[in-house]
């Protein structure tokens, strides 16, 4: 189970195409709300790009890659990988563990920056994940104290 993905459930698809699984992600909605009109942005970017599928290991974090001396060794904690958009590894990446934070300064320096698909990925789950994930970072605060 990803906290990252909408509801508790340890299955999550198998979706018939990349913009079904925009659309999981949105709780089925698909814009037009007058009080929210970031969330439109959000749904043209979800149908913007034809995006690609990749395998992604979707919980990269520190806690996850073995080391010895100074090399990988190992990486562990494949339960939520899985054949995602190319975005999605950054985008967890970067936003993996509420205890992890130092982590997300390293990010760019292993996978490609993906800024415009983070924000997008933040702002969804803010709406519709677990606002949880954004202890630490200060354009997301709004999200934790509901102001």
């Amino acid at each position: 189970m990803c906290c990252r993905l909408p509801g508790r459930t340890l299955l999550h698809g198998p979706f018939a195409s990349v913009d079904e699984f925009h659309r999981y992600l949105r709780l089925g909605h698909d814009g037009g709300e007058p009080d929210l009109p970031q969330f439109d942005e959000l749904v043209a970017m979800h149908k913007s790009n034809d995006w690609p599928l990749c395998f992604t290991h979707a919980d990269l974090s520190s806690l996850n890659i073995m080391v010895k001396g100074k090399d990988v060794s190992g990486i562990i904690d494949w339960e939520t990988a899985g054949w995602l958009p190319d975005y999605w590894e950054y985008t967890m990446t970067w936003n993996v563990n509420v205890y992890n934070v130092f982590w997300r300064q390293h990010v760019d320096e292993f996978l490609e920056p993906r800024p415009k698909e983070l924000e997008m990925e933040l702002y969804r789950n803010g709406l519709c994940g677990n606002p949880c994930q954004f202890v630490g970072d200060e354009r997301y605060e709004f999200f934790l104290n509901g102001s």
